[in-house]
């Protein structure tokens, strides 16, 4: 691991715990100075509690913090069980009426961890042909399946039995242009080349490992510039580019992945892996940028997944990129703005799309609707000075990605 004295000492250690619990190695932790309260409050932010916390022992810490770590692990252990067991049911609902279908992040990620059981769970994201939705639709319905109403940029949700099913028809972070449609051409085989897949707890169908790395990249991509990723996003990417040898990862994701613009951002993250998780360096991921580094890491902590460290990120967001889209596309903060809200009512009110003259009625009912809460308490209070110096700075950070920009040969 790299030098991490750029971080906090609670930050520093549930590093060192995320690498033990990866590689199966030793950092050297003074347990006696922690702070397990923080460490606690960051793993569970961070969306790496089990995997963080999952090689402590009597030989690490006394009796008392241990007993408290497992009943604070309790509840996250059981909601793993039980999502990953959401899969399966998915999976023999999808398979008796013969439609295709892959999951893609969750328990295809998990696959590649040493103990698919540490990786934290969400949700059950999968993906189907847009042509299957009507009969998966009706499908899910029979089943019990309930279908929320909420408008979303690019799933649709179903609840079933206290877990949240995403059914997408295409991955979140495709950009428009021409390199989305490169994006798309390398999509279009996508059910095709998924493969069933055995787990500790039954059968899924997941991605090939060109797609799923693809849609891990994009998944990155698109989450850092809105709400923000966590570690638990690094540690996808850590243990996936762990499977292969450097000569196998650039012979599938290379060339591919110049032509999209995305190899600069394939290279950064996987320096990041071993600046601070402990990975292996790799001949292809280049010279060591600190600077870039360490800021992107920076930001990870700061948003924590999903922007759960701060209410804020998601506002800032709609100054610096599209909900919808993948990457920055060098628009002024109010242009960017004006075409994040109406994204958002695109996303609302779908109808808007065909008839633009909705779009006014739609800026005015669901801003004003928003101010209205925060006014009254139920939404988090808008700073605006406060909102537009961190999206300056977070999109000076963003730019120096280069995603999805093509380079001159």
């Amino acid at each position: 691991m790299g030098k991490l004295d750029f971080l906090s000492e609670t930050e520093q250690v549930l590093l060192f715990l995320i690498s033990d619990a990866l590689h199966g190695t030793e950092n050297k932790i003074d347990f006696d100075t922690v702070d397990w309260t923080l460490l606690k409050y960051e793993a569970y932010i961070q969306t790496v509690s089990v995997l963080a916390f999952s090689k402590l022992n009597k030989d690490t810490c006394n009796e008392e913090e241990l007993n408290g770590i497992r009943n604070y692990l309790k509840p996250q252990m059981s909601r793993n069980i039980a999502v990953n067991n959401a899969h399966i049911f998915l999976h023999s609902v999808m398979q008796s009426a013969g439609i295709p279908y892959t999951i893609i992040k969750g328990a295809a990620s998990a696959a590649y961890y040493p103990d698919a059981f540490v990786r934290s769970m969400g949700d059950v994201d999968f993906l189907i042909n847009r042509s299957d939705y009507e009969r998966t639709d009706a499908l899910l319905t029979e089943k019990g399946f309930v279908r929320s109403d909420r408008g979303h940029f690019y799933h649709i949700v179903y609840e079933y039995n206290g877990c949240r099913y995403e059914m997408h028809f295409e991955p979140a972070g495709i950009p428009d242009g021409k390199v989305g449609a490169v994006v798309h051409g390398y999509l279009a085989d996508l059910l095709e080349c998924a493969r069933e897949q055995e787990t500790v707890f039954g059968k899924i169908v997941v991605p090939s490992a060109f797609h799923h790395g693809l849609i891990m990249l994009m998944h990155m991509s698109h989450h850092l510039t809105t709400e923000g990723i966590g570690l638990r996003h690094l540690c996808d990417w850590a243990v996936f580019i762990k499977a292969f040898s450097e000569d196998e990862f650039c012979g599938i994701f290379e060339e591919k992945l110049k032509a999209i613009g995305l190899w600069d951002f394939t290279k950064l993250m996987t320096r990041i892996c071993t600046l601070v998780l402990g990975c292996p360096e790799k001949a292809w991921a280049g010279e060591h940028d600190s600077e870039l580094e360490e800021g992107v890491v920076r930001d990870i902590f700061k948003g924590g997944n999903f922007g759960q460290k701060s209410s804020a990120r998601t506002h800032e967001s709609l100054l610096i990129s599209n909900a919808s889209k993948g990457g920055i596309e060098g628009k002024s903060m109010v242009a960017q703005f004006i075409d994040s809200v109406n994204d958002v009512v695109y996303a609302k009110w779908p109808a808007s799309k065909r008839f633009k003259l909705l779009l006014p009625f739609g800026w005015l009912f669901f801003l004003g609707r928003y101010v209205i809460r925060s006014i009254l308490g139920k939404r988090p209070k808008i700073e605006p000075k406060k909102i537009a110096a961190e999206a300056t700075q977070r999109k000076e950070l963003y730019e120096k990605l280069n995603l999805f920009v093509l380079k001159d040969n």
